[in-house]
């Protein structure tokens, strides 16, 4: 009737119809293999590749292991749709060394993530929260969470310089900005800022921070110049195959192709002024001007109707005003430094 297998160093897991196997030394034991056990095969085939040539013990390092369990416990204790489950059973994934090098938790109806996430995110080559309802603020070493869904989120208020969309912070001025962007650009009426790129991929925030835009092929006509103050923010910015006419902000090192064939504008260089597709020379225009000015017989004339002029790269080089009633001469006449002749 006695049947007593105490102090021994039987490891688990015990034959079934062993009810009690009293004490035993399990310091040599195996941790995997019982963990194995507990979570079920078919889960470890489905989270584990199995190397088929084992790793070395003095190679496996129990504290990492124990402290990515620990976090995995951390999902399950702050997210209902997890309770009740082993931790090497929430989700997808995969482990090496018995280290966890890849968690995949989409659509699991989560909630919440643990700060202590943070410990292991370095050994994490793969992380998927996608599709859950977690809301702000995240851990701070999380810098991507993908698309979630906000609809049960509280007000979190956001740091001084950002404001809050939809339960996420952004900074203020690059949501300044991406209005000015649509307000100034008909091929986006309509749209809200996080709205204005074709694809979700195409523009991606960092930390509240848009680090990337990309808005080619958009029917873009205009970049508003508040570009230049948050320029240095983007690891990509891309306004090619638009139709954007010069000149455009001096920040932006290369615009890509623009079609300019609509383009109304006339460039012409610093200090010179464009009049139906010329450019002419401004201190040139501003002595015609004078004269319009100290004469009444001429006050309305435009300065480039004004008598007879020839003008040779951008310069005025002969001007005619006989038959005008010129009373005075204004002292500006001094700056056609390139006028050859004056009647």
């Amino acid at each position: 009737t006695g049947f007593d297998l105490s102090n021994n160093f039987l490891c688990p897991p015990y034959m079934e119809c062993i009810e009690n196997p009293s004490y035993q030394d399990t310091q040599n034991c195996d941790i995997t293999a019982r963990l194995d056990s507990e979570a079920g095969n078919d889960n470890i085939r489905d989270n584990r590749v199995i190397s088929p040539v084992l790793t070395p013990a003095d190679n496996l390092n129990l504290e990492h292991f124990r402290n990515d369990l620990y976090v995995l416990q951390g999902f399950i204790a702050q997210n209902e749709s997890l309770k009740g489950q082993h931790p090497l059973e929430i989700g997808r994934q995969k482990w090496e060394d018995m280290r966890l090098v890849s968690l995949d938790l989409s659509d699991k109806a989560l909630t919440a993530i643990p700060t202590s996430i943070c410990s292991i995110l370095p050994s994490l080559k793969t992380f998927d929260l996608s599709n859950n309802a977690i809301c702000s603020p995240y851990p701070q070493c999380i810098e991507y969470i993908a698309q979630q869904d906000m609809g049960s989120c509280g007000k979190y208020a956001c740091p001084d310089g950002y404001e809050e969309i939809d339960g996420e912070c952004y900074a203020a001025e690059h949501i300044v900005f991406l209005q000015a962007l649509i307000d100034s650009n008909t091929s986006l009426a309509g749209l809200e800022p996080l709205q204005t790129a074709q694809e979700p991929a195409y523009q991606q925030w960092k930390n509240g921070r848009l680090d990337r835009l990309i808005l080619s092929g958009r029917g873009l006509t205009n970049i508003p110049e508040s570009i230049c103050s948050i320029y240095s923010d983007f690891s990509v910015f891309d306004i090619s195959d638009n139709s954007i006419c010069p000149s455009y902000p001096t920040c932006i090192e290369n615009v890509g192709y623009q079609n300019t064939a609509d383009c109304s504008q006339f460039l012409c260089l610093d200090g010179y002024g464009s009049f139906d597709e010329s450019c002419y020379y401004h201190e040139d225009i501003q002595v015609l001007i004078d004269f319009t000015m100290v004469n009444p017989s001429i006050e309305n004339y435009h300065p480039l109707m004004l008598g007879y002029q020839t003008w040779k790269d951008s310069r005025l080089q002969l001007l005619y005003l006989d038959g005008l009633d010129i009373i005075a001469i204004p002292e500006s006449i001094q700056n056609l430094n390139r006028l050859k002749y004056l009647n």
